[in-house]
């Protein structure tokens, strides 16, 4: 579905292929209330972030569990991002 698939790096062209997998925004929470899918929670967590930083985590079996932070604490301090 993108426009740019001309811009594949070319090792990878070959292999580039529509997998059928789509994200979208939970509807529904755990608890089975109405959700947009986005819980914005801001706290010192925010500017010094660790593995702690992970508030209010949705089960992991049915949902994506994605968090931003504004930093990184001293253990990832020098991460561009990173990911289990």
């Amino acid at each position: 579905m993108n426009a740019d698939t001309a811009s594949i790096v070319p090792a990878f062209q070959g292999i580039a292929a529509d997998c059928e997998i789509e994200f979208r925004l939970a509807r529904l929470d755990p608890n089975g209330n109405c959700t947009n899918g986005i819980d914005r929670i801001k706290s010192i967590k925010t500017y010094d972030a660790d593995d702690a930083s992970k508030l209010n985590p949705w089960p992991s079996d049915e949902y994506l569990n994605i968090w931003t932070v504004s930093n990184f604490g001293t253990s990832h301090a020098n991460a561009a991002a990173y990911a289990y």
